[in-house]
């Protein structure tokens, strides 16, 4: 087996899978050129043996003269056999016969052709074409790269600055290797396919970049590479490069450098087409045994391809196109094909396929398809038909490829691709058909019918059609007279051969096609023995001499012989327009109506009427009643606008609709076939359901059907042989009896695209698995690599670990998404059923891992139970320091007290009390010189110990609540200056005066109290130890602060005494100012002494002091 081009690509279709990681050569790897010096090699060997075998004769002739000389001549003779035998015959030329062989052609319209939508295709042009291991369909065209999942396109093309993107944009080759790696040539480079990142890596096979127009493998691991300067050979492992080209001095080497393509025919000779024709060449040392000259119809495209059956097929584009190489006589015949009037030759061939089932196809430039038949040697073509959207959509085809289901995509020239089917379908498409041309540009065939000549007859295009199925030639026939038009409904046929047509407006017509009579039947008002009506919409022969017959207004009985008319009608007129009738095995007859279905008594000729009801389940679906049919069984089946009824002799019905495996709701026909089973006309395509109603499959336009649409006035048919036929909207079809038996496939399904938070992934091999962050949205796209009919392939979808069931996806719809999934470990799986066959049993599936919420990951929670251990050791810690200040707080302030109370002391009591123990002291001196005098200073003292007592009590009232001393500043510090000024003797009292300025502001009582003590303190130092004659106390309040001042004119304080002396006088007031923030300076000299408290009221420190003291106010 050969091939080349994409013809050698069908051959490795199916190889293996690829690996999951291709390691090959940067770009730049080094090219070794084979010199092509194979003649002079050989001439240097002889003539260094011939010199050597000489020398040695020379110098030892003497000896051995006559040894020596035979030596010489056999040396001689062996190295002549030797370089003859490796140089070999000359090449052969084949013969090419001046003579073409005729061909006839047949156009042909039996196949299906699925357009590829051209939405999303990055160019309409494709001129290659290959199917992956994974399933998906590449095409290569003339701006990059487009992956086809059956759905949408992914294009990859050349971006300037990725280095993982093409090469280059202008695709030349497309191939898959046995490993299952995709190479793309584009005009720049080579490029392969990175399945594992979803990019590319570049080769490059030498420093000219010459295009590569054709890729082949010549074995694991080694491709051939064809382009205009010469023949290269890459061993991918090693990135190895040796070029084969045309050298003018070799006769048995390429005659041309300008390679085309390269193959291998199924002996395993290698071929190399070059500009100047075929060539079989060694693929080691690139010596050619065989030439086939063709260098006058060579073009761009030239190969070959050796088919099953041995026939060696040379193409190319332009002549003929075609030949045929005779390996036994070496000769090539050109095929001349035409059709049978000798016009419409076949100029240019692009490609040929064998595919699976044996068919050879040919890709012409021009003349459209043509399929070989090789029983007859002719060839069937299919060309465009402009009224038919199934037919072939371009006439100038590019290339040809088969994937792993079997069907054969085509590349064209100016039209997006299309794929089509080679086998035979389960129907064969009868109508419409160019023979015939549409007067309303319609496919509606109205009535279709098999008589007992096998000839079928169609209603449409407002005429009588008759048409031969094994040739699908057609003629009209004009009813009522030559150009006249009728819409035939209904046929059937009667023991004689008679056909009997149902119509619209025209009556009921009998027509023999022996002798072409006709016999109309209109309905006369005058006539109560004539038809009811002249729309006949159906006619039921039970014998020779009765025939049931339905019209818009009535069931007539027919007696044939006699022509009279018998006519039964249901009281209420509106509901007698009657749509199709059929028998029971008890004597009844069921009619379809529009106003439900009707059950006629051929005992009681009465009517009965069933109708919906939507509070009852066991009515029938729908009123308006399409078609009724009894099987074998004696079930009755009843087709609706909106479903499928049976019902047994009950009279209760159970219906079935699409979710329940029919194809569509609307309801034709219905036949049942030799085996039992119920095939079904509608909307949506034909259905066939197993006796039990339980298994349904769905046959599409992938099956034959000329569209899906099958509706119209529930035309069908089943002949004596079996075969069944449809009609409707889309036209009519024939069963096919020999058609293969339906595969049960299951396709692969892939994941083609997923977004996270709406930021698509890259989708690969690598995809294995997802993690994304938590409160995230998860969006998939999937894809079931089938191609017959995408459309009708159906989904389903669980998501484990959410939902264990599964779940049917919408009609269309390929996509799931998922927002906000709990933190865990999910798997998706997608399965994929095509049309009536079973699930696929794996699918794809997507582990997805939803990474928790970060404050309930491991980490957070450790570090949470780290720092609440580290919170409990801090806040021990500080309570242990809180009670430990407490404690030092609470001594401080028993010293502080203990102190405050020692100035007290001082500051009151012990004043006093040394006062009377002076005066005391005094009385003893005077008692004995002026007892007198003694004894009324003693009293006067008596009464001084009195006051001490009432001034103890005030002390020890003040240190309980000292609020009541501060009460009014003023005053205290003046009744405090008149107690001081009692004490002294009245000649030595000295003048006090107060000066006071603005009021007292609400103080902290610390800082009253100090103040005030610190007044009292300097007082009573100025009274009693500064021997002055004038002490003076200024108060003065401003914003800024309060200012106190205590001054006198005595003999003053030497400097140090203040703190050497008195340790709870000046130290005192020190103490006191310092401990609440008052600034307190003493100034003295020779002259007097001025004490001065100042304490400020700023707006932290007040803040401060506020937050900390209990507050007052004074005046």
């Amino acid at each position: 087996m050969s091939g080349t081009g994409t013809a050698s690509q069908a051959i490795h279709v199916l190889a293996t899978a690829a690996p999951d990681s291709f390691q090959g050569p940067p770009r730049g790897t080094r090219t070794y050129t084979n010199p092509d010096v194979g003649d002079a090699l050989k001439y240097v060997r002889l003539g260094a043996a011939l010199s050597i075998g000489l020398l040695i004769t020379l110098c030892a002739r003497r000896s051995f003269p006559k040894l020596l000389l035979t030596v010489f001549i056999a040396q001689f003779f062996f190295a002549y056999l030797s370089i003859a035998a490796e140089v070999g015959p000359p090449p052969r030329v084949a013969s090419i016969e001046p003579k073409s062989v005729p061909v006839s052609v047949l156009d042909k319209s039996d196949l299906t052709f699925r357009r590829l939508s051209p939405e999303g295709l990055s160019q309409t042009r494709v001129a290659n074409i290959v199917q992956d291991d994974t399933g998906y369909v590449w095409l290569g065209t003339s701006y990059g790269v487009d992956r086809y999942d059956g759905y949408t396109y992914k294009v990859f093309t050349q971006k300037i600055g990725d280095p993982a993107s093409l090469s280059g944009v202008l695709i030349y080759a497309l191939f898959k290797d046995s490993s299952g790696n995709l190479w793309v040539a584009t005009d720049e480079d080579l490029n392969v396919f990175d399945q594992a990142t979803g990019g590319f890596r570049h080769y490059s096979i030498d420093s000219d970049h010459p295009t590569i127009i054709n890729i082949f493998e010549g074995g694991p691991g080694l491709l051939w590479l064809s382009t205009k300067q010469g023949l290269y050979r890459l061993e991918v492992s090693t990135g190895k490069i040796r070029k084969f080209q045309h050298a003018d001095h070799d006769t048995e080497g390429l005659s041309s450098s300008d390679i085309k393509s390269t193959g291998r025919d199924r002996s395993g000779v290698f071929w190399v087409a070059t500009a100047n024709g075929l060539e079989a060449m060694n693929e080691q040392t690139g010596k050619v045994s065989n030439r086939i000259p063709l260098s006058p119809e060579v073009w761009s495209q030239f190969g070959f391809y050796e088919d099953s059956h041995g026939l060696f097929w040379i193409y190319y584009a332009s002549g003929s196109g075609l030949a045929l190489y005779d390996r036994k006589t070496n000769s090539v015949r050109r095929l001349d094909i035409s059709n049978t009037s000798g016009e419409s030759k076949v100029t240019g061939v692009m490609n040929v396929l064998e595919s699976a089932n044996g068919d050879m196809w040919i890709a012409t430039y021009g003349s459209g398809l043509l399929r070989f038949n090789r029983e007859t040697f002719t060839f069937n073509r299919y060309t465009n038909d402009p009224n038919d959207p199934q037919s072939i959509p371009g006439n100038r085809l590019t290339t040809l490829s088969e994937d792993r289901e079997g069907n054969i995509w085509v590349g064209f020239e100016a039209s997006p691709p299309a794929t089509f089917s080679p086998w035979k379908t389960e129907f064969r498409k009868l109508w419409p058909t160019p023979s015939q041309p549409n007067k309303f540009g319609e496919s509606f065939v109205n009535a279709i019918f098999e008589d007992k000549d096998g000839t079928v007859w169609l209603g449409a295009n407002t005429a009588l059609i008759r048409l031969n199925p094994s040739d699908g030639s057609t003629k009209r026939i004009d009813l009522l007279g030559p150009g006249s038009e009728v819409d035939v409904i209904s046929v059937t046929q009667d023991d004689k051969g008679v056909l009997w047509l149902g119509t619209v407006h025209a009556g009921l017509i009998s027509y023999d096609p022996k002798n072409a009579t006709v016999k109309i039947f209109r309905h006369d008002a005058a006539n109560p023995k004539s038809i009811s009506n002249d729309v006949v919409t159906r006619v039921l022969i039970v014998d020779p001499e009765t025939m049931w017959i339905t019209t818009w207004d009535g069931l007539d009985r027919l007696n044939p012989r006699t022509g009279e008319f018998t006519v039964f009608r249901m009281e209420n007129e509106s509901a007698n327009a009657f749509f199709n009738i059929t028998a029971d095995t008890r004597n009844n007859l069921w009619i379809g109506t529009a106003l439900g279905l009707v059950r006629f008594s051929l005992e009681t000729k009465s009517f009965e009427r069933f109708l919906r009801d939507p509070t009852d389940p066991f009515s029938i679906s729908n009123n308006t009643i399409n078609s009724t049919l009894t099987d074998r069984s004696g079930k009755l089946w009843v087709g609706t606008q909106n479903g499928l009824n049976h019902s047994e002799a009950s009279g209760k019905f159970s219906s079935l609709f699409e979710e329940d495996g029919l194809p569509g709701n609307a309801i034709s026909c219905m036949l049942e076939d030799e085996n039992g089973e119920l095939w079904v006309s509608t909307n949506q395509g034909v259905g066939k359901l197993d006796p039990t109603g339980s298994d349904t499959q769905r046959f599409l336009t992938s099956d034959g059907l000329p569209g899906e649409d099958m509706t119209g006035w529930n035309s069908c048919y089943r002949s004596p042989r079996g075969t069944l036929y449809f009609a409707g909207y889309a036209g009519a079809v024939m069963s096919n009896a020999d058609a293969p038996a339906r595969g049960n496939l299951k396709p692969p399904v892939v994941f083609t695209s997923v977004e996270i938070d709406g930021q698509a992934l890259q989708t690969g091999s690598a995809t294995k698995h997802l993690n994304i962050p938590h409160r995230s949205s998860i969006s998939v796209s999937f894809a079931a690599l089938s191609y017959r009919l995408p459309a009708a392939t159906r989904y389903r979808y669980r998501l484990h670990g959410l939902d264990e069931d599964w779940h049917a996806s919408a009609s269309g719809t390929r996509s799931l998404s998922f927002a906000y999934l709990p933190a865990g470990k999910y798997n998706l799986e997608v399965q994929a059923a095509l049309m009536g066959n079973e699930w696929g049993d794996v699918g794809a599936t997507l582990p997805i891992v939803v990474l928790p919420p970060w404050w309930t990951t491991w980490w957070f929670i450790t570090s949470i139970a780290a720092l609440l251990l580290l919170t409990l050791l801090l806040a021990w810690k500080f309570r242990v320091r809180k009670i430990s200040s407490q404690y030092e707080i609470r001594l401080e302030e028993r010293l502080s007290e203990r102190n405050r109370v020692a100035r007290e002391l001082h500051d009151t009591l012990l004043q006093t009390f040394q006062g009377l123990i002076f005066r005391l002291q005094a009385v003893r001196q005077l008692i004995a010189i002026r007892p007198d005098e003694a004894t009324t200073t003693l009293d006067k003292l008596l009464d001084r110990g009195d006051l001490a007592l009432i001034e103890s009590r005030q002390a020890i009232q003040s240190l309980r609540d000292p609020r009541g001393r501060y009460s009014n500043f003023l005053s205290a510090v003046r009744a405090e200056a008149d107690d001081l000024s009692a004490s002294q003797e009245e000649s030595k009292r000295p003048k006090f005066t107060i000066t006071a300025r603005g009021t007292m502001p609400s103080l902290p009582l610390p800082v009253q109290e100090a103040l005030f003590m610190i007044s009292c303190e300097a007082m009573r130092n100025a009274f009693r130890h500064a021997n002055a004659s004038k002490i003076g106390f200024t108060y003065e309040c401003t914003a800024k602060g309060i200012f106190l001042s205590v001054s006198d004119d005595g003999r003053g304080i030497v400097t140090g005494s203040q703190d050497k002396h008195d340790h709870f006088g000046v130290k005192g007031m020190k103490e006191r100012a310092r401990a609440v923030g008052i600034t307190l300076v003493m100034e003295t000299s020779g002259s007097g002494t001025t004490v001065i408290a100042k304490y400020s009221l700023g707006l932290w420190r007040n803040v401060l002091r506020r937050a900390t003291l209990p507050s007052g106010r004074i005046d």
